[in-house]
């Protein structure tokens, strides 16, 4: 997977801001914004709040991978399921066909997490896509979590405590989780009960701590292969 750093920004902006809105920061721009505004968007505007948030950032995520053909074609072929997916409960009530489209979904997210932390670990020059892109899959990694828990709760219910809302709002409510639980907070507001979440949550926990940790340790290594200057 190739991913060009420099000028990678789109051609429309000035060549001097190329480098810092480049494969990753739109997608950034568009994560945190769905993390954060949702609180500000009334209750009854919140799932398609939701929905059109993650569709922007599959739109996103793609264009953050267009490195090559084969990538961009991965891409293609998990984003038009992920997207139609996402606006299928607002069409159809087929409890399948809505599940099949939950799947890709992760699936997409789990892809575009995977390409970056590959480019990561193997880009030699620490520069500020690169740093954009560390904090893209953090926060994926933790709305893949997310997907996960509301699979869970849908197929057993009563798998956590503390989740008060349904449909958007519960998706909501595990995206809060998720994160918390990523960055070992613990608040204890939703606690899993279900053998299966408890083993869910404790895996993200780990993982969380261990993407820092890699990521510091990479970061330390770039740095310390620099030839000093006199």
């Amino acid at each position: 997977m190739a991913i060009s750093t420099t000028d990678s920004g789109p051609r429309w902006l000035p060549r001097g801001l190329r480098k810092h809105f480049g494969n990753f920061s739109f997608l950034l721009i568009v994560l945190l914004i769905l993390l954060l505004a949702h609180p500000f968007v009334s209750g009854g505007k919140q799932g398609e709040f939701f929905t059109a948030g993650f569709t922007l950032a599959f739109l996103a995520g793609l264009y953050a991978v267009r490195g090559e053909r084969r990538t961009l074609r991965q891409g293609l072929f998990l984003v038009v399921p992920a997207i139609l997916g996402s606006w299928t409960s607002y069409l159809v009530d087929v409890h399948w066909l809505i599940t099949v489209g939950h799947i890709f979904e992760a699936a997409f997210f789990v892809f575009v997490t995977s390409v970056i932390l590959r480019y990561i670990l193997t880009e030699r020059e620490i520069t500020s896509d690169t740093v954009w892109g560390a904090m893209c899959a953090y926060l994926m990694i933790g709305l893949i979590f997310a997907i996960a828990y509301a699979w869970l709760e849908e197929f057993a219910p009563g798998s956590f405590r503390g989740i008060a809302g349904t449909g958007s709002a519960a998706t909501w409510e595990f995206v809060y989780f998720s994160m918390v639980t990523m960055t070992t907070l613990g608040y204890g507001d939703i606690t899993p009960v279900h053998e299966m979440a408890r083993s869910l949550a404790t895996l993200e926990a780990v993982l969380g701590q261990f993407f820092v940790a890699v990521l510091v340790a990479r970061i330390v290594a770039i740095m310390s292969s620099k030839p000093s200057t006199p």
